[in-house]
């Protein structure tokens, strides 16, 4: 359960791996279902979001870049503390040029993914795909409401 007592969606798509699906299936074999009843609904579900996990609401441009991301922002962590540490005009400048650079950086990756999802999206109008159209549209755009929700 999510800390904000909302429900998490799980991924039930993931059944039909037959992989995953003996593998929920081993796991449910051995659950203790000694337990009240009233645990039941709680075993289940803690077991089906070990197995199968929760589905995201949104299809964030930053998964795509996550390596890059922590990387140019320890850079602009080191130049904080340097600024923080010594107060200076140049450590100030040195500051703002990093922040900046990886500000341009960051909407540059953000700019790239946006670009390539119009083109899957536009890819998928051409051909008249309407379901991997408004699939794409979906994963940007809306929430996501598949899947067995813990109520």
């Amino acid at each position: 359960q999510s800390g904000s007592g909302i429900p998490k969606c799980l991924n039930v798509n993931l059944l039909k791996d037959k992989a995953v699906r003996v593998e929920f299936q081993q796991k449910i074999e051995n659950l203790d279902w000694t337990d009240e009843w009233i645990d039941f609904r709680g075993q289940l579900y803690n077991l089906n979001k070990g197995v199968l996990g929760v589905k995201k609401k949104h299809q964030d441009w930053f998964d795509e870049s996550d390596g890059n991301i922590p990387h140019l922002l320890e850079g602009t962590r080191k130049a904080l503390h340097s600024l923080l540490a010594t107060e200076s005009d140049q450590n100030r400048t040195f500051f703002k040029e990093i922040k900046a650079d990886v500000q341009r950086k960051i909407r540059s990756m953000q700019d790239t993914w946006w670009q390539k999802k119009a083109e899957e999206i536009e890819a998928a109008s051409n051909v008249m795909n309407t379901k991997l159209l408004y699939t794409l549209l979906h994963e940007v755009y809306s929430p996501s409401y598949f899947g067995s929700c813990e109520e």
